[in-house]
């Protein structure tokens, strides 16, 4: 499977011819929907983790073969809202999701221990780690906010309500111009927006009509540079998400993206198939 690239930008009347086709799209606009909070990705020196439902799996040669990993008995059943390798300590695994709170794990799932700490509650809908500080950790509580911890999980502090459209997924990103460490980037049913990590207030992250924004990273090395995967395709900013253009249109919509390096991306659909990328995101095959 290949999805070639486009250099037209879908601009809002075109969103609003494309909805006239919605009986068509939309039992697949529908899986994907379903599939935003159960499907995640992520890739730390040569570990990919997978994330569907209430299964996890890890690869050690890109998507090619896979060892489901244990979980702790309160993850049974699931869903899992986010799976991450932390990128300081590649061997440490975090997981969350409804009434699961935050574990951690750090060898492969054979032991969890929970990093709850005083969080007010334990459904946990988005969840990152921060780039480059080991200790630092976001959990985004449903109905609450975001809460940071500085002590790995002992303690937890809140620290904004976000935005006012409600968080599915979040990010830390190490990209310049912050007053404090480094960005915070959210993702909601409709927008990407993003904060500096002093939650100095939220604008939006581009400008942009696709649907839902199911997964958003920068490229490794590239800080400013950011991949969007969104119901119509995949779009891409060089400037730290103030501009996009669309990089790929596809009838498959993508809903977890993560980096191995700068140009080769890996992907999961809506069904759950591993897809990579060898040009950064603007061809995709199938891993048989």
């Amino acid at each position: 499977m290949t999805f070639m690239p486009t250099n037209r930008r879908r601009c809002p009347s075109t969103i609003r011819i494309l909805a006239l086709f919605a009986l068509i799209w939309a039992p697949l606009a529908q899986a994907a929907t379903d599939a935003l909070a159960t499907a995640a990705l992520s890739y730390e020196e040569g570990h990919l983790i997978r994330a569907l439902g209430d299964r996890l799996a890890v690869s050690e040669d890109q998507g090619r073969g896979w060892r489901d990993l244990p979980l702790p008995a309160t993850a049974k059943g699931g869903p899992l809202t986010a799976a991450v390798l932390s990128p300081v300590s590649p061997s440490t695994l975090y997981i969350t999701g409804p009434e699961i709170g935050v574990q951690r794990s750090d060898d492969w799932g054979q032991h969890w221990r929970s990093i709850q700490g005083d969080l007010p509650s334990t459904d946990v809908i988005a969840f990152t780690p921060h780039r480059t500080q080991p200790d630092t950790l976001y959990a985004v509580l449903a109905d609450i906010g975001i809460h940071r911890s500085e002590d790995g999980g002992k303690t937890w502090r809140l620290m904004d309500s976000g935005p006012t459209q409600g968080i599915q997924w979040l990010i830390h990103s190490d990209m310049p111009g912050s007053m404090q460490t480094g960005w915070l980037v959210a993702g909601s049913a409709t927008a990407v927006r993003l904060s500096m990590d002093c939650f100095c207030g939220w604008r939006l992250g581009g400008d942009f009509e696709s649907g839902p924004v199911h997964s958003v990273i920068d490229l490794p090395g590239h800080p400013e540079h950011w991949i969007a995967a969104t119901d119509t395709g995949l779009f891409h900013s060089d400037n730290g998400g103030q501009q996009w253009q669309a990089l790929t249109e596809t009838n498959t919509p993508l809903v977890a993206l993560t980096a191995v390096d700068e140009n080769t991306l890996l992907a999961l659909t809506a069904q759950g198939r591993l897809l990579t990328s060898e040009d950064q995101g603007r061809t995709w095959n199938p891993d048989e």
